[in-house]
């Protein structure tokens, strides 16, 4: 018996080893292809280069693998998906691989700050993100850096 599943973009059922319907081409493809590839090369490239493959470790190593947001927020350690730029590459390209400047994230509280960001909150996400890092350093990676605690931060849950 083949396993099968619903496709995401009209709800049919299909075979497992299909992402989506043959009749919906793979927007990430056209994407890719358009936009990613030709237009932002520069970054594309950046993103399967060693130096950034070093920084992302860097990042990762100096919290444990934890997404710090979802720490704070949902009170739970849960390990990284992504790792995120704090100060966006378009913005500043010289902190490409400042670790400072780097946060581990969950893919959902990953896009959560982009739509904060897109919706007019980048400096108080920013100062959040790199608030939260600070916290999470000085409170669980350096001995006698503070109390440790699981007080979440209830001024920034509605921006």
């Amino acid at each position: 018996m083949l396993i099968k599943h619903i496709c995401p973009v009209c709800g049919k059922i299909i075979p497992i080893n299909q992402p989506r319907c043959p009749e919906h081409p793979n927007r990430h493809k056209e994407y890719d292809a358009s936009v990613r590839y030709a237009r932002d090369k520069k970054y594309h490239d950046y993103y399967l280069s060693g130096e950034w493959k070093a920084a992302k470790a860097a990042a990762v190593s100096e919290v444990n693998g934890v997404c710090v947001y979802s720490f704070y927020f949902e009170k739970k350690l849960i390990p990284y998906d992504e790792v995120h730029h704090i100060v966006p590459l378009k913005d500043d390209w010289e902190r490409r691989n400042d670790v400072d400047n780097l946060i581990p994230l969950t893919h959902q509280a990953h896009m959560h700050i982009e739509a904060e960001y897109k919706n007019g909150n980048k400096r108080r996400a920013q100062e959040l993100l790199f608030e939260l890092k600070k916290r999470f350093k000085s409170e669980f990676l350096h001995p006698g850096g503070g109390q440790k605690s699981f007080q979440p931060y209830e001024k920034y849950r509605h921006w």
